[in-house]
């Protein structure tokens, strides 16, 4: 199970001269970087207990943005805003060693736009400065859009990041207004060796994002823009434009990649990383162009152009009856006989019960005289397993419907009576395994023992269930 993002719990909290706030590390380092918009209306002087402005500061409804909000902060020519940074790392982490802080980067970035109905240009200075060595990183940008489609970023390698109170500002430093979305502090992985992810029950992230069309794998996390690169997939569009593991991804056909969230949800659904560059794909395909990303690597940014494979996107009503399903279900069928184990099953990370169960499915619902050993193999093989329900386990419910979806199955297509007194205790046990949820009424957890979250139902392994007793009554 994946704890957080930092390993070792990093903390940037900040200087006692503002109000302080503790860090939680699998959100983001800097928590405040939003800017609070209660009571934010337009024209109105933008004041803040964590921001400290000078010269004319102002509130302005925004339009245009990927994530849609209703107000920015307007910068005037001249103008600032500063806070103060207090960065302490943590000490060792118990059975991991010391924190190496050369396996990260620290990333600070805003989103710019010009004022509304502006058509010049406007320039921002992002500055980040402190440490004992009194260190400066200092960025300029040219804001030339409306719509909030430019960022920008410092990006300094955390091994020259000392502890003590480092200062953030952004001065608006030409002759026009400078709308700012807000400002955010990242910690990203710079080596793929420290990326995790595998989204654990009831966290928000980190989580594995993988991209088959332009073929790379990346971790995304919650409330973070940036998005590391852990894995190149060879001879795919993104080995061939040149993606390498630990480049981080900034930017998708010339937009910043909005502020992600792995919170379930419409915001996940429609503006998530996985959204973003899906969208990306699909209109990629549709105009018979490519896509292209920007991505920091080695102290610098760089450009780069995937084309991808198919020259058209899949058909609106794939994988059912179109030109290109016999093609998947070849390649799926000898997927599934190409991994077939020794033991006769199908095992990856542990779920040899989950994946057990589509590869028979599969292969059961080819009716291909080649598969019919393999198929009696499984259920040989849940029954040895499986001899009675108390083996399924603590997951005994999911274990449960998932083998005895199968097994159902089975005996319809092949009348094995030897499957049906097993098929009949599993039914009997999941029907003793019902508590009273929080809400009076009768529910399944993950197994018989209770259930989890406070007294509440879980749909999924219920749902699995019904289609076994479905499938049983049959």
């Amino acid at each position: 199970m994946v704890r957080t993002l930092l390993l070792f719990s990093l903390s940037l909290v900040l200087s006692t001269l503002l109000p302080s706030a503790a860090v939680v590390a699998d959100e983001v380092p800097l928590k405040e970087n939003r800017f609070n918009r209660r009571g934010a209306k337009d024209g109105k002087a933008f004041s803040s207990r964590h921001w400290k402005a000078a010269g004319g500061v102002f509130w302005a409804r925004r339009k245009g943005s990927v994530v849609p909000r209703d107000f920015a902060v307007r910068l005037t020519p001249g103008a600032s805003l500063e806070r103060p940074v207090t960065i302490k790392f943590p000490g060792p982490a118990k059975g991991k060693g010391a924190f190496d802080s050369r396996q990260w980067v620290l990333m600070v970035s805003a989103d710019l736009a010009l004022s509304a109905g502006r058509k010049s240009r406007g320039d921002i200075v992002l500055s980040f400065s402190g440490g004992r060595g009194t260190l400066s990183f200092r960025e300029k940008a040219r804001v030339t859009s409306n719509d909030f489609s430019q960022r920008v970023s410092i990006t300094v390698p955390l091994k020259r990041v000392t502890e003590g109170i480092w200062s953030l500002s952004l001065r608006c430093g030409g002759k026009v207004p400078v709308l700012v979305d807000d400002v955010f502090v990242w910690l990203m992985p710079r080596d793929p060796r420290v990326m995790k992810f595998a989204k654990p029950n009831g966290k928000n992230g980190p989580d594995r994002l993988e991209s088959g069309t332009m073929g790379f794998v990346a971790q995304t996390a919650h409330r973070h823009g940036p998005l590391p690169v852990v894995s190149v997939r060879p001879g795919s569009p993104a080995a061939r434009a040149g993606l390498q593991p630990g480049d981080i991804i900034l930017a998708v056909n010339g937009r910043p990649l909005p502020i992600n969230s792995c919170a379930p949800g419409f915001e996940w659904f429609e503006y998530g990383h996985e959204a973003v560059l899906g969208h990306a794909s699909v209109e990629a395909l549709k105009r018979g162009s490519a896509v292209k990303l920007q991505v920091w690597r080695g102290q610098q940014t760089r450009e780069l152009t995937l084309r991808l494979a198919r020259r058209r996107p899949l058909p609106q009503d794939f994988p059912f009856d179109t030109s290109v399903t016999p093609i998947l279900y070849k390649d799926l069928l000898s997927f599934i006989r190409r991994t077939r184990n020794r033991k006769g099953v199908w095992s990856n990370h542990g779920n040899a019960c989950i994946q057990t169960c589509f590869s028979g499915l599969a292969l059961l619902g080819n009716r291909d005289p080649r598969d019919f050993e393999a198929i009696h193999d499984v259920a040989d093989w849940y029954m040895r397993t499986y001899p009675t329900p108390e083996h399924f386990g603590n997951l005994g419910f999911w274990m449960a419907a998932y083998s005895g979806i199968f097994m159902s199955e089975y005996y319809l297509a092949t009348g094995d009576e030897r499957v049906r007194p097993w098929i009949e205790r599993a039914l009997d046990w999941i029907a003793d395994g019902f508590h009273t949820s929080k809400w009076g009424m009768p529910a399944l957890g993950h197994g018989p023992s209770g259930l989890p979250y406070g007294q509440k139902a879980l749909m999924a392994p219920a749902s699995h269930v019904i289609v076994f007793e479905a499938l049983a009554r049959r």
